[in-house]
């Protein structure tokens, strides 16, 4: 509860009243900082710092580092937003000259080599098995994966017609595509010298669709930068954090089954009901918003 007040405390400092009240009372805070509380209550704790840092009329980038960085002696997680501003900041001074295309292109090249090299490395180095297990076996008779847009397909593939293989590939393009997306958003940020929409963009857009095993409590260093998102994802956002709270009612009572066919059911339908709802919201929300651009109103106001 302390590490809680203290993350709406920083919110409150860096984008104001209502930022600190969505920490205190959404009910993924009440659920997983509170009454089931996670360690990434202390990387939402760094989020805010993070945010604070940078909000600032003079930016303290260095600060905003030092707090994600930090976060990295909670959760290996914490990467992801100290990846994604490690890179904004190595790209602020090329990126105004550079086109979308070449940095989709050396995204998508980073991603590639990056994913092979996870999966080929422990066959040359067993020892590095703990961390490639990142990107799964094929040989694995309960794949690293739930509650996710790939657990939808996967559970199907691996639960029901028993094909893992192509469940592993499936697994393979998420997780590619995932660092094409932490790159693209870095790039955005870094031309667009807008580093707090892009973060809180490239994380609600990476755990709904692109993350493989996500729990609820994932989602708390989210939590103090919602502020930031576009207004067109701010309704999508809400569904997000309530719908993922929602799974508890299908987990608890069949956790304990152990049978194929159960697990599978139980996967496919915790993952419907986590992301389906949020990225539909997301989707109406981001075509609205691009016609009312196309009207005459600007992007930024829609």
């Amino acid at each position: 509860l302390a590490v809680l007040v203290a993350t709406a405390a920083l919110a409150g400092r860096a984008f104001g009243p209502r930022a600190a009240a969505l920490v205190l009372f959404a009910p993924l805070a009440i659920v997983d900082g509170t009454v089931n509380p996670h360690n990434d209550a202390l990387i939402a704790l760094a989020a805010a710092a993070f945010a604070l840092a940078v909000s600032r009329s003079r930016p303290r980038e260095l600060g905003g580092v030092v707090a994600l960085a930090a976060a990295l002696a909670i959760k290996l997680s914490a990467a992801l937003l100290l990846v994604y501003d490690l890179l904004r900041l190595a790209l602020q001074p090329i990126a105004p000259r550079l086109r979308a295309r070449a940095g989709v292109a050396a995204g998508i090249a980073a991603a590639v080599a990056g994913v092979a090299a996870l999966v080929i490395a422990p066959r040359l180095w067993p020892s590095l098995g703990a961390f490639t297990a990142i990107v799964g076996d094929p040989a694995e008779s309960s794949p690293h994966f739930t509650r996710s847009w790939e657990g939808l397909p996967r559970a199907f593939l691996v639960y029901v017609v028993h094909w893992p293989l192509p469940s592993f590939i499936i697994g393979l393009v998420f997780r590619a595509a995932g660092v094409v997306w932490i790159l693209w958003c870095a790039f955005a940020a870094a031309r667009a010298r807008a580093a707090l929409p892009w973060a809180a963009t490239m994380l609600f857009v990476y755990y709904l669709c692109l993350h493989a095993f996500l729990q609820s409590w994932y989602l708390l260093p989210l939590l103090p930068l919602l502020p930031a998102l576009p207004r067109f994802a701010e309704r999508a956002s809400y569904v997000f954090i309530i719908c993922i709270t929602m799974y508890y009612a299908i987990s608890m009572p069949l956790d304990c089954d152990g049978r194929p066919v159960v697990i599978g059911a139980k996967e496919f339908t915790e993952a419907a009901l986590v992301v389906l709802p949020a990225f539909f919201t997301l989707l109406v929300g981001w075509r609205d918003a691009r016609a009312r651009a196309s009207g005459g109103t600007s992007p930024r106001a829609a």
